[in-house]
């Protein structure tokens, strides 16, 4: 086979979230056309300048990682009949590397091979010249040579029983992290909505919505915007909270893009003059797309998460909560051929020490530091196919730093903003299966969550809230979420 140097190399994607690079995956059946002509002849000179198109298939059939900056390929590679050559094929081993570089050996004419790849395009490299084997043009001992030229196609032969969407979807820390996190922050602001009471009274004058009382013992809640303290806190207080999210991961080797609806519902009471405890409810549905398999993966789940919170003094709380998740999920792959069906149970537990500051009753503060530990067990499953799919189980812990700016424009209505940066101590989980070999290519740890939204009080005994937050910083993920809310008082 004289595909000579048939080169491609793989060039990485830029998302617009990525801290760093993983593999490209070319795995596939790509065809392209190659001009070839004849440049010299030692013998016939009229032969120079004659050309011939010859179509090259490359059909890569498996992508292994060998390291965490590259990945083994290995298929086959042909070349059709024309006028200078026959057809043939060779196999070929090869290595990718995460800058795109690729080099292939082709056996068993021990040829070298070469190109580029981005957005879903291999440019092969300009042939070595070569001497043909048809006559005329092999007696006269004419040497030819291609042009760069381009193939496309790929994804064709991704192997269908090496990549389960629960793998990439069920296992995944990042999804994890959404989810949990999704569930959580109601809760804590909820939370932190009593608490932010807390403001050092000097700082904040006593006629303001935020102050504290001294009391025996330590600090009491005060009122919001006259509100009473014992009659708002010391009774049932019930809240509701909708939110939809946006979440969508580039990495060819585990694309997915989805969204997530999620409800909550709460209800929390006084047992002190400062703390509140309470109980949230939840609901979640979940619709993922699985590009890296062809499938989609859907997922409902209910939550129960009781929580507390108190004011430590007149600058410190706390709130804490721990939840239970149980989640059904359906998913298929190969364009819906193969399917199967799992369960899953989540735990978690999130707690935060915040700081309040007011600053001449017109901003208010509120820095944390909190914990979160998240783990999320899926049931092995046999998908139709016969295919059998393990137990698999993902755990995270993770520290985060946060703060709030809230204006206070009026007696009703405040303005804010927040962020809040993520790092992860543990994250762990299998993610992806490509040839038989686990794979995880989300390797950064950290991250950062920007929002900004407001808070309106409808009456002395009703407040909502609308939130929009984004995630950025993680490799190839990012999410966008949307969350209002509602409280009252009985």
């Amino acid at each position: 086979m004289k595909i000579s140097v048939l080169g491609f190399a793989a060039g990485l994607l830029m998302f617009a979230n990525m801290v760093s690079a993983a593999v490209p995956v070319i795995l596939g059946t790509w065809t392209g056309q190659d001009t070839k002509t004849v440049l010299s002849c030692s013998g016939d000179q009229s032969l120079v300048g004659d050309t011939a198109v010859e179509t090259i298939t490359l059909n890569v059939t498996s992508q292994t990682p060998a390291t965490a900056t590259e990945d083994i390929i290995q298929g086959t590679a042909s070349n059709s009949d024309h006028i200078f050559w026959s057809a043939d094929t060779e196999t070929f081993t090869g290595v990718i590397f995460d800058d795109g570089t690729i080099v292939i050996n082709l056996s068993p004419s021990g040829d070298v091979a070469t190109a580029t790849y981005a957005n879903g395009v291999i440019t092969v490299n300009p042939d070595v010249p070569d001497l043909p084997d048809k006559d005329p043009y092999l007696a006269e001992l004419c040497v030819v040579a291609g042009t760069t030229f381009t193939m496309t196609g790929g994804t064709q032969a991704i192997n269908p029983t090496d990549t389960a969407a629960t793998a990439i979807i069920a296992g995944n820390t990042q999804v994890l992290q959404t989810f949990v996190n999704n569930t959580i922050m109601p809760v804590a602001t909820r939370i932190q909505n009593i608490v932010v009471n807390l403001v050092k009274p000097e700082l904040v004058s006593e006629s303001s919505r935020f102050d504290m009382t001294p009391m025996a013992g330590g600090f009491k809640l005060s009122g919001q915007t006259g509100r009473s303290a014992g009659g708002d806190l010391q009774n049932l207080a019930g809240w509701g909270s909708v939110s939809y999210t946006e979440l969508e991961n580039d990495n060819p080797q585990t694309a997915y893009d989805g969204d997530r609806m999620a409800f909550q519902f709460g209800l929390d009471f006084m047992p002190r003059d400062n703390m509140v405890a309470g109980i949230s409810l939840g609901y979640e549905d979940m619709d993922v797309t699985t590009t890296f398999n062809q499938g989609s993966m859907d997922g409902q789940g209910y939550t129960v998460a009781p929580y507390i919170g108190g004011i430590i003094d007149d600058s410190w709380s706390y709130d804490a909560l721990v939840g239970l998740s149980t989640v059904d999920y359906d998913q298929n792959r190969s364009s819906g051929t193969i399917s199967g069906s799992t369960e899953a149970t989540r735990f978690f537990a999130a707690t935060n020490l915040n700081h309040t500051y007011g600053i001449k009753d017109k901003w208010l503060i509120i820095s944390r530091a909190g914990l979160m530990y998240a783990e999320e067990t899926t049931d092995g499953f046999t998908e139709s196919d016969g295919t059998v799919n393990p137990e698999r189980r993902t755990r995270l812990i993770q520290g985060q730093l946060g703060a709030d700016f809230t204006y206070l424009a009026g007696d009703n209505f405040e303005p804010y903003l927040n962020a809040t940066y993520n790092f992860d101590f543990i994250s762990s989980g299998t993610n992806i299966v490509a040839g038989g070999v686990s794979v995880n290519p989300f390797d950064d740890r950290d991250d950062l969550l920007f929002g900004a939204g407001f808070n309106y009080y409808v009456s002395d005994n009703s407040s909502a809230s609308m939130e929009l937050k984004h995630r950025v910083l993680r490799d190839d993920f990012e999410e966008t979420i949307f969350s209002a809310s509602y409280r009252a008082n009985f």
